[in-house]
């Protein structure tokens, strides 16, 4: 009984700590931490990366309450493979997809022609509507 009371009080206790880390920290934070595990390959300028983070934060398109579970999971988050088959990484996914494909097209990646050596830099938030930030838009001739 005491090995079932400690091992009960050892999973309260970390779930409480991951919860008071996922509403301690701010949506940037989960934000950049999922463009740096998703895109490790790329060097990315550490600034742009904080920029993008906070524009993407204040447009409000990945909800919040998903943003603050994930710096919950911090930990685990960061060690992917732990969460590779669970029902937790479906959802996840959908998310880290959005953030890291509007990240790459708010950046000069594209126009870089897709260079991974090169270092990668935010140049403002996407918008589909406006041509002149579109990296995949081409003028008529």
């Amino acid at each position: 009984m005491k090995r079932r009371t400690l091992l009960g009080a050892a999973l309260a206790a970390a779930a409480a700590g991951l919860g008071w880390a996922g509403m301690n920290g701010r949506d940037e934070d989960a934000i950049a931490m999922v463009i740096w595990s998703r895109l490790d390959y790329l060097r990315m300028d550490a600034d742009g990366v904080r920029r993008f983070a906070a524009d993407l934060a204040r447009q409000h398109v990945v909800s919040s309450f998903r943003l603050h579970a994930l710096l919950g999971l911090g930990p685990i988050y960061r060690r992917s493979d732990l969460l590779a088959r669970t029902p937790i990484a479906e959802l996840l996914r959908n998310g880290e997809e959005r953030i890291t494909s509007l990240y790459l097209l708010s950046s000069d990646f594209f126009a870089n022609g897709m260079d991974v050596s090169k270092t990668v830099k935010y140049l403002g938030f996407f918008d589909p509507l406006c041509c002149t930030g579109n990296p995949f838009a081409r003028r008529m001739t």
